[in-house]
């Protein structure tokens, strides 16, 4: 509970009937240049179908309140191997996933 409010917390894949209301809530607060990054559009389809799990939603009366989405991806612990920003993140998560 957050000051007197009752949230829940869900996954994107134990609620993917969420999806097109947490994608209007959050549309107008991220910075616009994430919805025309082609390399993005490349595979962000296939981030919510593999890694639901790793994104969570908030529901305040059953309604989205907030959100936070995440990809797993490997890494050897070293800042040079660091993916370069989300969208190498993005890349990166998915071709690991696809080639097993």
């Amino acid at each position: 509970m957050l000051a007197g409010v009752e949230l829940e917390v869900v996954t994107c894949a134990e609620r993917p009937d969420l999806q097109e209301e947490a994608a209007a809530a959050f549309r107008e607060h991220w910075p616009e240049f994430i919805f025309h990054d082609q390399l993005s559009k490349r595979y962000i389809g296939r981030v919510g179908e593999y890694f639901g799990e790793f994104s969570i939603l908030l529901l305040q009366e059953g309604s989205v309140a907030a959100g936070g989405w995440g990809v797993p991806f490997c890494w050897d612990g070293t800042a040079a191997r660091l993916p370069a920003g989300y969208r190498t993140a993005l890349a990166a998560s998915v071709e690991t996933r696809e080639a097993g």
